[in-house]
């Protein structure tokens, strides 16, 4: 059986190489498309390309944090919202943050989390098993990642903070809006023939 085997062996290597090779391109085909179509490029912020992964990765992200907000209403609360353009103001805002050097401390991230209302209990205090079950099981994130995406988060809200402390707005202005969005003109026409 072995001198047969060895005898066919040139005959068994192209057999294996035709049989494997093209499962080895397939492969590597598929992996190239599916690598393009991650690179396909949405948008750009500041000179930096959005990615479709990096849009997937915001919007997800934004559905989150709304989740985390509007728990207990949250399917109602989504007809109020419009995911792409919260999505685009969370890529435009982390790019931001990025050029100003705005960052967020592990104690920071840490004392945000445990500060929104979806993860207490009836007594207002912190519930690891809310936690876990909230973040693993209904947003369906590796606790890591539901980390970074709450520094992300807090750190928007800190460069929108700085910038509306240092933002000064007059009352003619508040007036001037306010007319704007609320001025209605009454038209009255008679018609002849």
């Amino acid at each position: 059986m072995f001198l047969i085997l060895q005898k066919k062996m040139k005959l068994i290597f192209i057999l294996l190489l035709v049989l494997i090779a093209p499962a080895f391109l397939l492969f590597g085909i598929v992996n190239l498309v599916i690598g393009k179509s991650g690179k396909k490029t949405v948008g750009s912020v500041y000179g930096k390309k959005v990615t479709t992964v990096d849009y997937a990765q915001s919007a997800s992200a934004v559905r989150s944090t709304l989740f985390l907000q509007y728990a207990d209403r949250y399917e109602e609360a989504m007809k109020f919202f419009n995911i792409e353009e919260l999505t685009w103001r969370r890529i435009l805002l982390a790019a931001f943050c990025e050029l100003n050097g705005i960052t967020a401390s592990l104690k920071e991230v840490r004392e945000f989390i445990q500060n929104l209302p979806v993860f207490r209990d009836e007594g207002g205090g912190s519930n690891l098993y809310k936690y876990d079950e909230i973040v693993l099981r209904r947003l369906n994130s590796p606790i890591n990642q539901f980390e970074d995406m709450m520094r992300q988060t807090l750190v928007n809200e800190k460069a929108v903070g700085m910038v509306a402390r240092s933002t000064m707005v007059f009352d003619t202005d508040v007036r001037e809006y306010f007319r704007e969005q609320n001025e209605q003109a009454m038209v009255e026409y008679l018609a002849f023939r």
